[in-house]
């Protein structure tokens, strides 16, 4: 660069920079503005698509994860409900074992007691007779009485 300097005076130099300063202004830099201008809209349509992008695989993301939320709990439910039908039949028949165990003999004492009780009462016809010969004793009773009444008055 330096030989090209020495064979050029300052005048060429001049002349030089200029036309290139010419150059520049008028090719160079409209065709820099307008690569700034266009690298400027293709970041922003690229930003813009990016964000759109973003935006569905975030929408269908959320989706997935909602279904698959949905059948966890749909699961859940089904295996609670299970559970429980489970649970509910073997307190059953813990319930049913324990009321043999416990409750049965005590029932069974006190249908031995119930009929003892039974065995001893006075049939029913037998009671009836009774009351009929209670009615007579009455009866007779009030009777003798006022009999005895009325002879206490004629010896008076």
């Amino acid at each position: 660069m330096d030989e090209v300097n020495k064979m050029l005076d300052k005048t060429d130099r001049e002349e030089i920079t200029e036309i290139v300063k010419e150059v520049i202004e008028t090719d160079v830099t409209p065709q820099f503005v307008s690569l700034k201008k266009e690298m400027s809209e293709m970041k922003k349509e690229t930003s813009e698509l990016m964000d759109a992008r973003f935006a569905q695989h975030t929408k269908e993301t959320s989706e997935l994860m909602d279904a698959r939320f949905a059948q966890h709990t749909r699961e859940m439910s089904e295996m609670m409900d299970t559970k429980l039908v489970q649970q509910k039949e073997e307190i059953m028949q813990e319930v049913s074992v324990l009321m043999d165990s416990k409750f049965m003999p005590m029932f069974n004492l006190l249908a031995e007691g119930q009929q003892a009780i039974i065995d001893r009462l006075i049939p029913e016809p037998r009671i009836e007779k009774i009351e009929r010969d209670v009615d007579i004793l009455k009866i007779t009773v009030k009777q003798l009485s006022e009999d005895v009444r009325e002879i206490k008055q004629k010896q008076k």
